[in-house]
């Protein structure tokens, strides 16, 4: 296994005042990670909550996540690019969770067949 980190970017699609954001700007977002790590995942757009002077607050948000080998670089970057989306959002915060991760390889020798001494719980079959 290849141990990697997963980071989450939770980005706000509407600004402090509840306009939205430019699509351009989720555009240049996406295009400075997609640049810096080759790639990225933008989840399903959602909803989150919280409180905010002491009232429930909605957010319409989109999480992009990267996965990358873990590097003293790569956590640099996403401190910095935080604050940058902040200043670029018109946040008082944007949240970016990292976790540790294994990527699962192919098993030495494996065919891509599963077989039943391969799989215990008996729900695949060997083809032939």
């Amino acid at each position: 296994m290849t141990k990697m980190c997963e980071y989450n970017l939770y980005i706000p699609l509407e600004y402090p005042n509840g306009w939205p954001v430019a699509e351009r700007k989720l555009t240049e977002i996406r295009n400075t990670l997609i640049a810096r790590f080759g790639g990225l995942t933008v989840l399903a757009k959602a909803k989150g909550y919280h409180v905010d002077n002491q009232a429930a607050m909605k957010s319409n948000i989109a999480v992009f996540r990267v996965i990358t080998p873990d590097t003293n670089g790569t956590n640099w970057f996403f401190r910095s690019f935080r604050r940058s989306l902040r200043d670029t959002l018109k946040q008082s915060e944007i949240l970016v969770t990292r976790r540790s991760i294994e990527v699962l390889e192919d098993c030495p020798g494996a065919s891509g067949v599963v077989s039943k001494a391969a799989d215990p719980s008996g729900a695949y079959k060997q083809e032939n």
